[in-house]
């Protein structure tokens, strides 16, 4: 039986199979799960880190990058704190937003 808990609530799913949780819940397969690896905590301390001295040095505020970026002000702050994994796709948002090349954040 799974049990899947979002927050404070959960969802009791009884008797679905494997494949029913996986497909409805859009999970990895055990054989594909070891293509997803995290990011290592130097590059999340890299990132978190230009992330944070070019948003200063253009005078924004946590929210307003999170605003020009698409994002929660939270996301914003945990990207900045390393607590965060981020995609590709954020990473090129934040650039836009910050108005600098991927590549500088990453580096």
């Amino acid at each position: 039986m799974y049990r899947v808990v979002c927050g404070y609530s959960s969802l009791h799913l009884g008797k679905w199979s494997d494949s029913h949780v996986k497909r409805y819940f859009d999970l990895p397969d055990q054989d594909s799960q070891a293509k997803y690896k995290p990011c290592s905590p130097e590059l999340l301390a890299i990132l978190g880190d230009n992330v944070k001295r070019i948003r200063k040095e253009r005078g924004m505020s946590q929210e307003a990058l999170a605003d020009a970026a698409g994002m929660h002000r939270t996301f914003i702050s945990l990207i900045e704190r390393r607590g965060r994994n981020v995609t590709l796709g954020v990473v090129e948002a934040l650039a836009n937003a910050l108005k600098v090349e991927v590549p500088d954040l990453l580096s």
